[in-house]
């Protein structure tokens, strides 16, 4: 038997609502999207963005989220791209990403995560990433995978984050 999240992970899905990002903090700008399947939008599940208000070029991470009325729940699968800070799967996953420093933009993939641990999954626990190869050149090219990734066809109603680029 297929479970609900199995099921709405493989489905095709579309924004609710054209995402807005907006300041969190200090450092970080954000947005939450309700997702629909089939027009109708799907309790519990959304799109998130992060990204760093001073640097929205870089350290951008985009998740697909499930929680339940009594607010439990989390990530069940994330793209960062160009992340300032490096992975380690530590002894999880493929036998060539073990114990290796993932430096570069990763997926950290629902059906790893979740073959491992569901019950992980549920919690927001997505120990295991994926090195992206080629890594995307720009937000638009992030974007284009995050909505073959995630099965998001109307993806790129998301808009770029307003943050000032880094300056190098």
């Amino acid at each position: 038997m297929v479970d609900v999240l199995e099921g709405f992970i493989a489905a095709e899905k579309t924004l609710s609502a054209t995402p807005e990002w907006f300041v969190q903090d200090s450092e970080w700008l954000g947005f939450s999207c309700p997702l629909d399947v089939d027009h109708v939008t799907i309790s519990g599940y959304r799109i998130c963005g992060k990204a760093m208000l001073c640097q929205a070029d870089q350290h951008v991470i985009l998740q697909m989220e499930n929680h339940t009325p009594s607010g439990r729940g989390g990530a069940i699968t994330r793209i960062e791209w160009r992340p300032m800070n490096y992975h380690n799967n530590k002894g999880l996953g493929p036998l060539e990403y073990r114990f290796r420093e993932i430096r570069c933009s990763h997926l950290h993939p629902f059906d790893l995560n979740w073959t491992l641990d569901a019950k992980a999954v549920r919690r927001g626990h997505l120990p295991i990433a994926l090195p992206i190869n080629p890594d995307p050149e720009n937000f638009r090219e992030f974007l284009a995978l995050v909505g073959r990734e995630f099965r998001i066809r109307d993806i790129q109603r998301v808009g770029t984050p307003p943050g000032q680029p880094q300056l190098i």
